[in-house]
């Protein structure tokens, strides 16, 4: 079992480095740390049941939660600028469709307008 400075300390580097990507703009460098951050919170609730009460203590939950609330902002950050992003590109990928829809002309290339007329000529 891990004590509760240790646990402490490596969930500490941990957000660091993943508020550290965050802020220089690499989201590609974060995914890898999920299974590691939620790995380390795991051992850190395990550790604090059993953690003694003292200053030292009480110093590395204050620096973690300080970091949580970092990354936390971080993230709702990168997450809005990941929707403006795909937004643009839906709205850049449709303009291209309509730009390229041959107006009158179904999937195929043909009108149709005449299929109805060819169709309707049928049935007589």
């Amino acid at each position: 079992m891990t004590d509760f400075a240790t646990a402490a300390r490596d969930l500490r580097t941990i957000l660091i480095e993943e508020n550290t990507a965050l802020r220089r703009g690499d989201p590609a460098a974060t995914p890898a740390l999920i299974a590691q951050k939620a790995e380390a919170a795991a051992v850190l609730t395990e550790a604090a049941a059993t953690a003694p009460r003292t200053y030292y203590a009480q110093a590395l939950a204050e620096q973690l939660h300080e970091l949580a609330a970092e990354n936390a902002t971080l993230l709702q950050d990168a997450i809005a600028v990941q929707t403006q992003l795909i937004a643009i590109v839906t709205r850049a990928a449709l303009a291209s469709a309509r730009a390229t829809e041959r107006p009158g002309y179904d999937q195929h290339g043909a009108d149709p307008k005449l299929s109805s007329a060819v169709a309707m000529m049928h049935r007589a």
